[in-house]
């Protein structure tokens, strides 16, 4: 009885998370990064282009005050 039980809760835990964790899986990334010149120093406001060679599509971007960038959703 007692692992007629188990087995029963087992399951069901698989049925009620087993969709939770398909969700959780995710078919993009973010790229960050900094630009910086031959001396070390940030650059801001530099053109960041970022292109998928599979399907030839870009994603532009600027760099902020620290030469810092973000492309999200790739």
């Amino acid at each position: 009885m007692l692992r007629r039980r188990r087995a029963v809760i087992a399951l069901l835990a698989v049925i009620l998370l087993g969709p939770a964790s398909a969700f959780a899986q995710q078919e993009s990334a973010t790229i960050t990064g900094e630009v910086r010149d031959a001396s070390g120093a940030v650059v801001p406001n530099a053109a960041v282009t970022v292109t998928n060679i599979d399907t030839n599509i870009t994603v532009a971007t600027v760099t902020n005050d620290r030469g810092a960038y973000t492309v999200p959703n790739l």
